[in-house]
């Protein structure tokens, strides 16, 4: 019998069983463990980190609810404020008109009481008794390219003839200035000319009288009034309505 084994012979097999697998497993109460771990820290973090940023755009959303109703109850007031001034505007314009209608009305009486004047003077078969001082008319006319006017009034004396009279003639104009009647002083017009509140006048037979103003904003002229007084007490009194001084100042030949 040979000592040395049968190469053709079947050898034993021995099998390593590795411990890897029972190494890589845990009991279930570390993964229950592991789980409570996980749930805690998403809960320290979202108290820490989360529900500060919720608290303050919570606080954020209260703040525009509140400026949003702010600003609603400014446009309400801004509202019914444009629409009392809006009111008013109206009130104010219709104002305004009731004023012109007046006047006009005024002017339309004056012109008639002139005309009727005129008939019972003629019808008598004379003519209206001379008087020492008169203003016998009043021209205007616009300058151009501004609001300023040129006028000239002419100045007559018929009962102290080959006498001088002096004295002094005070220009008025009547209007409308923010919706009341104005009346204006020539002092009180802007630019005047000449300088002081009235225009010294020195004649034999006539004179006229120059000077110019400008027309302040917002005021609109109706009627001119003249009153003139001389040192030996005469006086005179004219008014004329602004349209009538205009169209009486358009012929060119009133101003040479």
């Amino acid at each position: 019998m040979s000592k040395f084994p049968d190469p053709n012979a079947r050898l034993p097999r021995l099998f390593v069983r590795s411990d890897q697998r029972r190494g890589l497993r845990m009991p279930v109460w570390v993964w229950v463990f592991l789980g409570l771990a996980v749930l805690g820290g998403t809960w320290w973090w979202s108290a820490n980190h989360a529900a500060p940023r919720m608290a303050e755009l919570q606080s954020d959303l209260s703040g525009a609810r509140k400026e949003i109703k702010k600003l609603k109850t400014q446009l309400e007031k801004a509202e019914q404020q444009l629409s009392i001034s809006q009111r008013g505007d109206q009130v104010s314009s219709a104002a305004n008109d009731t004023l012109k209608d007046t006047l006009r009305e005024r002017e339309e009486e004056v012109a008639a009481l002139q005309a009727d004047l005129a008939f019972f003077q003629r019808l008598v078969g004379g003519r209206e008794p001379k008087k020492g001082l008169r203003i016998q008319g009043l021209v205007l006319r616009p300058i151009e390219g501004s609001r300023g006017y040129a006028f000239r009034s002419t100045l007559t004396q018929t009962l102290r003839r080959g006498e001088t009279t002096r004295g002094k003639l005070r220009f008025r104009l009547e209007g409308i200035q923010d919706n009341k009647m104005a009346t204006l002083d020539l002092s009180a017009l802007p630019d005047h000319s000449p300088e002081g509140d009235q225009l010294p006048f020195t004649f034999k037979y006539f004179e006229a009288l120059d000077g110019s103003f400008v027309l302040p904003e917002g005021f609109s002229p109706n009627r001119v009034f003249l009153n003139a007084e001389s040192e030996q007490g005469e006086r005179a009194e004219e008014s004329y309505s602004w349209q009538q001084a205009l169209a009486a100042g358009e012929p060119e030949h009133v101003w040479q």
